[in-house]
Order: structure tokens, then sequence, then C-alpha cells
């Protein structure tokens, strides 16, 4: 993730995470370590983080990361809803067992945009079921499923249609609309 590096490209930088340390995956199973070059030292045996709710102490998660045997890290999977705050502490530990750095800030729920090809072979079927649900099931019964904002394949298509067929202009291709109808 290079949203956090500091030498990041501009484009990489999005004023919405200027607050944070870190983007917390929903439903998704993380390991949580520094970003690259915050600690690097030959005495440098694990990191280990706590992550709480923020203003909550009550309901937190630890766990560790090990970076040169992942079978020992510790993944972590939050159950959050998009933009809840969490505070989240790393440490780095010696082989001495002594905490030789430290960071801490915030970090926030976010879902994450992913290339389909370097998706997981879970995340791929559920993302395959989902989409053949657009294509199955109608507007009325998806509406009942999952919810008021459900819009089946064949509304979708016929929106891009409706904002593709302008004589005048396409409002579906031209300029900024492509992104954000795309």
């Amino acid at each position: 993730n290079q949203y956090f590096l500091d030498d990041a490209p501009d484009y990489f930088s999005y004023a919405i995470l200027s607050d944070f340390i870190a983007v917390i995956e929903p439903y998704a199973d993380m390991y949580l370590y520094p970003k690259n070059g915050a600690y690097s030292g030959d005495d440098l045996s694990y990191f280990h983080y706590h992550l709480c709710v923020h203003d909550d102490t009550s309901d937190c998660v630890s766990g560790l990361y090990y970076s040169d045997d992942s079978t020992k890290s510790t993944s972590v999977n939050i159950q959050c809803s998009p933009h809840d705050k969490y505070t989240l502490t790393i440490n780095a530990i010696s082989i001495n067992n002594e905490v030789v750095v430290s960071t801490s800030g915030l970090a926030v729920c976010m879902y994450v945009r992913r290339e389909i090809r370097d998706l997981t072979e879970k995340d791929l079927s559920s993302t395959m079921i989902a989409m053949h649900e657009l294509w199955a099931v109608d507007s009325d019964t998806g509406k009942e499923l999952y919810g008021s904002s459900f819009l089946s394949a064949k509304n979708l298509l016929e929106m891009h249609y409706f904002q593709a067929s302008w004589r005048d202009t396409d409002h579906s291709h031209e300029g900024l609309a492509f992104l954000s109808h795309h």
C-alpha cells in the first residue's frame, strides 16, 4: 500500500487519509506492520501491534508480525464499517525483547480497490458470486434481498445506454464521466 510512504507520488496522496497512519480493510485478513523503512536493524526480532476502536480501549486486538517468517505472524480480520476509526500502536521489538521503536496514530476502515487478477481465490470467488447476482436477480427481488439501493445489471446497462446515447454528447464516455461511470 503506497498511500503512507513518505516519498509517495502525489496521485497516491489522498487528502482523506492525511489524518491516518493506516487503512484497515473490512473483513480482510491483514498483517499490521510499519511502513517500509520505519525500522530495520540487525537486532529486530518482530513487531507487536495493538489496535483498538478509537476512544474504546475495551474493544482491542493485538498480534505479532515477523518480517522474516510470516508463518509466525498473527493476521487480523476486523469487521468494521467504512470510516470507523481505530487507534493503532506498533512496537518494533528487539532480539532482547525490548521496544526499540514505537509508533501510534489513527487508522481508518475503508474498502480497498483491487485489480481482479490480484484477488485471492476466496475474494475472486466472492466477487464472481456477487457479479452473478447482479445478472441473475431482478431489481425488485434484489431490493427485497439486499436492500433498497440494489441495482440489477439490467438497470445498470439501461442507465449506461441512456447516458451514452445522446447525439450531442456521450455522458458516459466523454471527459470525467468515464471515471465515475466505469
